[in-house]
């Protein structure tokens, strides 16, 4: 690689030879060599290139089916950095496919593992704020029981909830199976209920969809504020409260 001199800087190729801006320097060098299809198809020596390509493939492809299968949560708030965090989830429990040899390793195997199930429950879907930090408890779903409970000790408002005077509380259930991408879900009744003083302790119950798979319950709460005598949902990417509060492999 040489520095281009003069006083006209180029860029782009003349006669086997590229012009480019390096660190913003100008710089020239020979055509040809680095990357491309053919040779990251055949080559030994771009093995774990093909590799790391596979199993990138597989995780933003798994990752779009889970995100649209909890759509009816997901989209009712934007998050710029969610594909990226979802991304970074999904290669993590990948990576816990013990069976597969590298390339290989798939999602659907790796969350079968303990670890797998428990970096899905604990992933952040608003970071910037829970339900322990919101209600002063995450509440508790009791599988036998089939019924989801929470004792709010302390209403805090959230970022983005200033103004609030009501929150609305829902919960689903989801079953999942990601291997054959297939899904079934099922919402509560949304409730409202007051900041100032919320009952002492919620309970909503929740038949599971009828189907095998991957079990997981999150538990969505959005902001309300109140005039003349009307609730508003307030807008906003902060203004709602996602969270997992159980999930179980299948």
């Amino acid at each position: 690689m040489a520095k281009q001199a003069g006083i006209i800087k180029l860029t782009g190729s003349i006669d086997g030879l590229n012009f480019y801006y390096l660190k913003g320097k100008p710089v020239v060098r020979k055509s040809g060599g680095g990357f491309n299809g053919k040779r990251i198809r055949k080559e030994k020596r771009y093995a774990r290139v093909r590799e790391n390509a596979s199993e990138f493939g597989h995780c933003s492809s798994t990752k779009k089916w889970f995100r649209l299968a909890l759509g009816d949560f997901l989209t009712r708030f934007k998050d710029p950095g969610r594909h990226a965090r979802l991304m970074r989830l999904f290669a993590q429990i990948k990576d816990l496919d013990l069976t597969h040899e590298r390339g290989q390793r798939r999602f659907h195997h790796g969350v079968l593992q303990p670890k797998g199930i428990r970096l899905l429950e604990d992933f952040a879907f608003t970071p910037e704020s829970s339900l322990s930090d919101t209600l002063g408890d995450r509440g508790n779903w009791d599988q036998l029981n089939k019924c989801y409970t929470v004792h709010p000790k302390v209403f805090n408002h959230a970022p983005g909830w200033d103004g609030s005077t009501h929150f609305g509380l829902e919960v689903g259930y989801w079953k999942l199976d990601p291997e054959a991408r297939k899904s079934a879900h099922v919402l509560g009744k949304s409730e409202v209920y007051p900041v100032e003083n919320p009952p002492g302790t919620l309970s909503i119950p929740l038949d599971p969809p009828e189907t095998h798979g991957l079990s997981m319950v999150l538990v969505l709460l959005q902001a309300y504020q109140e005039i003349n005598g009307k609730l508003y949902k307030l807008s906003g990417n902060t203004s709602v409260i996602l969270e997992t509060v159980y999930c179980a492999q299948p």
